[in-house]
């Protein structure tokens, strides 16, 4: 459901925008607002992500996020910014990770609150996934550029995802690495021009 005309025509309340973005250690929930926002549980378009929940005030550490934009084909990828200070480097920890982020999900909601933090109308605007961060340095800043991509963008495009890689998307998940230990090449003949020897199925396990 849209945000009401009745809502916006109010003097007493502002708009604000809820991002929460889904890191397996320390799920991060943040407004876009003067104040911290508080989402009353079972709120109207609200859900688990948000109900109940209270969104801190956006600091300095998140630079910016791009526009939303929708087609035919979703939710458009979309970057956040994020600040990182040599001096603290739990962020950069962090990306070094991607079990952390790699495919959870990244939420953001538009909404209406009062003067007092409490979101009135809640309104989706993006869920999105986690991928690979870029990262950007000069002489004066060091940035982390996360980006989140809807659904079908992140199985279509895999660049780098093979099978070995199966403990990035399930830390439980060892049949990437058990993988490894079975590959085979064929044994060298003494004297010979390499090759499996004919007639034979000996092979010999690549270390």
């Amino acid at each position: 459901m849209a945000i009401s005309d009745g809502s916006l025509s109010a003097s007493s309340v502002q708009i604000g925008l809820l991002i929460f973005a889904d890191f397996a250690d320390l799920p991060i929930r943040a407004a876009y607002a003067p104040c911290p926002l508080t989402v009353p549980a079972g709120l109207t378009d609200g859900d688990a992500d948000c109900w109940g929940l209270t969104f801190d005030t956006i600091n300095a550490d998140v630079l910016r996020i791009s526009p939303v934009e929708h087609s035919q084909g979703g939710t458009g990828t979309l970057s956040i910014e994020l600040h990182t200070d040599a001096a603290f480097p739990a962020l950069l920890n962090a990306i070094e990770n991607p079990a952390l982020y790699l495919g959870r999900r990244l939420r953001l909601w538009q909404v209406i609150f009062s003067l007092n933090g409490q979101v009135l109308e809640i309104q989706p605007l993006a869920r999105l996934y986690m991928t690979v961060p870029r990262h950007r340095a000069s002489s004066s800043e060091y940035l982390v550029v996360m980006e989140a991509e809807n659904f079908s963008a992140l199985i279509a495009n895999a660049p780098a995802r093979t099978y070995l890689n199966s403990t990035l998307w399930d830390a439980g998940d060892l049949s990437g690495i058990a993988s490894q230990g079975v590959n085979t090449a064929p044994a060298v003949v003494p004297g010979g021009g390499g090759g499996r020897p004919f007639g034979t199925s000996e092979f010999v396990r690549l270390v």
